[in-house]
């Protein structure tokens, strides 16, 4: 990973992390998501965005390694974020044991979802979110070679500035252990390893 490209990064809503091997490694806490939805009064703005604020047209792509072990629903992507109302996001995540592309374009406090069946077997997925004119544009890979567009959406609010990078969540709940007082996530800590961020 180039220093140089995070420099001017931040988190919102810090976790646990660390450096090795030129990646960032991740681990996201239980019960954190992005999701909203008005009619049902979710409003869960508590995952973990690692972003740098951008203006402008922009192509953010975001390489992760897949990790040994994913939980299901636990998803690592990318984001584009205005606000805790709107924005757009993108993962690999598992659902009922299978691998599903899912994003979400999130307007005004509402999320809808879009869910795509792929492969399992990668090793490496690369996102990218692509804004040139007003129009924002989704792609992905999983062979670090060519990379399939799959959503092409407007944003609904004006911005001058949006803040852009890599997100976690895991939002599974966590369990108490019988016979123990310690709190435990309910599998193994979700761990993911942020190989790359480049903006252009």
């Amino acid at each position: 990973m180039n220093l140089d490209t995070i420099r001017n990064f931040d988190w919102y809503n810090e976790p646990e992390f660390s450096f090795s091997s030129g990646a960032l490694i991740i681990k996201a806490q239980s019960e954190t998501d992005f999701w909203q939805d008005k009619r049902n009064n979710v409003k869960k703005n508590n995952g973990h965005f690692f972003f740098a604020k951008y203006s402008g047209d922009f192509e953010l792509t975001i390489r992760w390694q897949k990790p040994e072990r994913i939980e299901e629903l636990c998803q690592f992507g990318l984001m584009g974020r205005i606000d805790e109302q709107n924005w757009c996001k993108m993962s690999v995540t598992k659902i009922q044991n299978e691998m599903f592309l899912f994003l979400s374009v999130t307007h005004h406090g509402v999320s809808d979802s879009v869910i795509i069946p792929i492969s399992s077997n990668f090793d490496i997925v690369n996102y990218r979110l692509y804004y040139s004119k007003g129009i924002f544009s989704l792609l992905y890979s999983l062979d670090e070679q060519n990379f399939r567009a799959i959503r092409h959406f407007q944003m609904f609010k004006d911005f001058a500035d949006i803040d852009i990078g890599a997100y976690i969540c895991n939002p599974n709940h966590r369990i108490h252990i019988s016979g123990s007082s310690e709190t435990k996530h309910n599998a193994e800590v979700f761990m993911c390893k942020l190989l790359d961020i480049d903006i252009v």
